[in-house]
């Protein structure tokens, strides 16, 4: 993801919401999957400062102003 928007050339703030959620449906994968068992508490609480960051942003008027001008 950190490749995704360091490769342009343009502002990317449109895009840093959907890698977002891209980061925490894998995350939240990862939490439910056996094998990575041993990091789980380190997922769920990347997941609760991620959320938290998430809904802080999206309140926001830079969230809607992106989405409104990019998608």
């Amino acid at each position: 993801m950190h490749t995704q928007l360091s490769a342009e050339k343009t502002p990317t703030a449109h895009k840093v919401y959907a890698l977002i959620i891209q980061l925490t449906t894998k995350w939240e994968e990862y939490a439910d999957d056996p094998k990575f068992a041993p990091v789980k508490d380190a997922l769920e609480a990347g997941l609760t400062n991620t959320n938290k960051w998430y809904r802080t942003v999206k309140d926001t008027m830079m969230y809607f102003i992106t989405h409104g001008t990019f998608e």
